[in-house]
């Protein structure tokens, strides 16, 4: 069982990039990123920004993805939209569904 996280906040203020992922496995179930971007916040001591990044386009680059589905720039593959006012709730929401509408290429696909 686990019973420390990795301790994020020195590894960023060292200026080693941070990216979070589920772990999505038989001994670990959990497959909700929001879940685990709220756990960094509350745990990992990241703040809200460094958590989405760390799960968007930081672990883009962790499997050489990035160029192809880096979310927040204009002409790039994926986008969401959430249901909160600001991204800063997205960590606070826990438990909550907040993905609205799900974009690839342009196209709304759910």
């Amino acid at each position: 069982m686990l019973k420390e996280y990795a301790n994020a906040r020195r590894m960023i203020d060292m200026g080693v990039p941070v990216a979070l992922g589920t772990d999505f496995n038989p001994s670990c179930l959990n497959h909700s990123m929001l879940f685990v971007i709220a756990l960094a916040c509350l745990k990992m001591k990241m703040s809200p920004e460094e958590a989405i990044s760390a799960a968007t386009i930081n672990a883009a680059h962790s499997v050489g993805k990035a160029k192809d589905i880096e979310a927040s720039k204009k002409g790039k593959s994926g986008h969401l939209n959430y249901r909160c006012a600001y991204y800063i709730h997205i960590p606070y929401s826990l438990g909550s569904h907040l993905v609205e509408r799900v974009f690839k290429n342009g196209n709304l696909v759910a």
